[in-house]
Parts: C-alpha cells; structure tokens; sequence
C-alpha cells in the first residue's frame, strides 16, 4: 500500500510539474503572438490619428503641404474625423466625413497615406535640398517610373505636366514653393492606388477618388465588403454574377490585361446604391507588361517562388527564374478564393449551401474553374468566357420549391 501510494504521488507530482510547464508554455506563446501581432499588425489609435492629422494641417497651413482637400480638412473643418482602420497594414487608414454645404451632402471617405513615405522622401529631399535641374529631372524619372507600373501609353515631359496630371494639387499651390510642391506630389505618387486613379479616372473597378492634402489621398468609402454578405442564396448569386462582370471588365476594358494580386473577401467592395463591385485597395493590381516582367526577376527553386500573392508563375529550374508569364488567372483566383471553400474566406465560400437542383453542377464548373491552366494554352480567352458562362447560366437557376 505504500508503494502504491509513492507510485501514485510521483504521478501526480509530474503531472502537476507537466500542467505547470505546459501552462508556461502556452502564456509565453500567447505572448510571442501578442508581440506578433503588435509588430505586425499594431492597432490603430485614435489619439495618434489625431495627432497626425493636426501635424497635416500645421504643414498646410505653413505652406509645406498641398491639396484640394486641405482647406475643408483645415480650414473650415468640414471634414471630421471618425474612426481609423486597425487593418491598414502599411498604410495609415482613417475614416471621415465630408460634410460639403457646397452640394448639400455628407460624403464618406477614406484618407490613406503609405507609413514608410516620409523616410522615402527624406532620403530624395535631404536637409538643405535646393531645387536644381538636376533636381526636376530625377523627379521626372521617378513620376514616370511610376506611371509605368500602370500604362505605357502617358509620359510627363516637365513639372507643368505632372501639376497638370495630379489634379488634386491645385495650380494655386503649385505657384508657391516648389520644392514643397514637388515633394508633396512625389510622396503621392508613391501610392499605387492614388496613381490608378489618376489614370483612369472613368473607371468603375476602384472606388472613386476625391482629392487630397499633403501625402494623404481621399477615396470614397465602400460601405460594404464580400464579409458582409447575406446569408440567402438568391442574393450571394447576383453578387457572384457581379464579380464575374469584375473580372471580365479587368480582362478587357483596359489598354492592358489587370492583375489582381491579393484576392480576398474584405478587397471587395459592394455599393449599396449600384450593387456594383469595386476593387477597396487597388495597389495588388498590375498591368500585364509590369506584371511579368516583375515575375521574370525573381529568381526561384521551385513554383512557389514564383508567386506575387494570388497570383501565380512557374519556375524555370535550369536557369533559377521565373517564367515572364502567370500560370493563374483572376477568374480562377476569384473561383478559388472567394466562390469555393478555402483557407481565405471565413464564410466557407461565397456560392455556400447551393440548392440541390445545381449543387453537383456548380462544384463541378468550380474544379474546372481552379484545376483549368488557362494561361499556359494560349486559349486563355475562350476558357474563361466559356467558364464565366457556364457559371452565369447555372447562378440564373432558380432554387426547387
């Protein structure tokens, strides 16, 4: 019995270390992810949003930022701070209101600007920097450099053409110090999105943009992303048919194919008006030319190297590059991500759930949608049209009583 009784102490004695030691082990993991996140992802706060809002405005109101929007941000305040995003990665993301008495309306925007844009700038416009023709032609190759990431069909040739092109700097300031005008419309142009926009004013794939001040840019507020979707069958169909318009618009409405790289529920925006879809971050998306020949830099081992978030390549293993080509489509992309079950989306799928009458068809179009190697066959149109098709034809059907 008191063998027994020494057995059983010493069991409970390890278990009792063990249960200490794992419930160390998952304090200091939950800490690690803490720090993590912290590092990764740090929380928005409103205090700081403040703070660098009223930092904007000094500037502004001292003559080193510009913008159309920095007088109702500054000046009358008609525009009013909200809320800031905790999800804006690498940018600086804050939610206001534009109360314009002008149009007798209150309009929801969107201010972002880049977090690394002032070390960037301060690199190019040192202390003591004088603006010198050596100065202007640097500015010039950097703005076209980055007008090429999105067309190759408009250059700018001298500042006037770049006043010209950046709208949102009004001409008035642009008369003023020009060193500061210069910097300010070098630190937009750092911004993808702020520079699609300004190309293609006209289109409906992002949401449209409404100004600036200083290195912050206004784009309209989406009120509503693919998470917010409803639960019915009826109405998750007519968003999936407007994200098959999406992608046929991307195909063919541009100069250029766009690709978009970062596929996922909360990118996706739903006007609450149109019911149309709009692309909410529009710096993923790339041009084809851009696309591959930023694809036939990278050097690799194996296919995974070769990938620029959704979108896919395939490695050249003889020569360690990536083939100048995607090996994916945004059709498949969307069909993967956002229409099946997968790892991204939180809903299991935005075509969850369908009704028993095209349940078996639509699995089937969507394996053919992700498993079709559309780029490779050099009969990428026709595939996809031939999907999107078959895919409209089947979301149309209307559910068993």
């Amino acid at each position: 019995m008191r063998l027994r009784a020494m057995v059983l102490w010493r069991c409970a004695h390890v278990l009792l270390v063990l249960s200490v030691l794992c419930v160390k082990a998952l304090v200091l993991l939950y800490a690690a992810n803490v720090v993590l996140v912290l590092t990764f992802d740090p929380p928005c706060s409103d205090e700081e949003a403040l703070k660098a809002i009223e930092q904007l405005c000094w500037e502004a109101i001292r003559g080193e930022m510009f913008g159309n929007l920095c007088a109702p941000l500054c000046d009358t305040l008609d525009i009013r701070y909200r809320f800031c995003s905790k999800k804006g990665g690498e940018k600086d993301v804050y939610f206001v209101s534009w109360h314009n008495f002008s149009s007798s309306s209150v309009v929801q925007l969107v201010m972002k600007k880049a977090k690394y844009s002032e070390k960037l700038l301060s690199d190019f416009y040192s202390a003591g920097t004088t603006l010198t023709y050596e100065l202007e032609q640097r500015f010039l190759i950097e703005i076209n450099q980055y007008l090429n990431q999105h067309t190759t069909e408009k250059k700018v040739h001298n500042i006037q053409d770049v006043v010209q092109l950046f709208w949102t700097i009004t001409k008035d300031s642009a008369n003023k110090r020009k060193l500061n005008v210069l910097r300010n419309m070098h630190g937009l142009a750092l911004h993808n999105e702020y520079v699609f926009s300004l190309l293609y004013p006209n289109n409906d794939a992002i949401p449209r943009l409404y100004g600036s001040c200083g290195l912050f840019y206004f784009m309209e507020q989406v009120p509503f992303t693919l998470n917010d979707v409803g639960a019915t069958w009826s109405f998750r169909t007519s968003v999936a048919r407007k994200l098959l318009d999406l992608v046929y618009r991307l195909d063919n409405s541009f100069h250029e194919r766009l690709h978009v790289c970062d596929v996922k529920l909360d990118n996706f925006g739903i006007d609450n008006m149109s019911g149309q879809i709009t692309i909410l971050d529009a710096d993923s998306v790339m041009i084809n030319s851009v696309f591959e020949h930023k694809l036939a830099e990278l050097h690799c081992v194996d296919d995974q190297d070769c990938s620029i978030g959704n979108c896919r390549g395939a490695c050249d293993k003889n020569q360690g590059k990536c083939f100048p080509f995607r090996t994916n489509s945004n059709l498949q992309a969307i069909c993967e991500e956002i229409f099946a079950k997968s790892d991204a989306n939180e809903h299991n799928g935005l075509l969850r759930e369908a009704p028993t009458n095209v349940k078996r068809e639509l699995q089937r179009i969507l394996q053919q949608c992700i498993g079709t190697n559309l780029l490779r066959t050099g009969s990428q149109k026709i595939e996809s049209k031939n999907i999107i098709t078959q895919l409209e034809n089947i979301l149309l059907e209307k559910p068993p009583d």
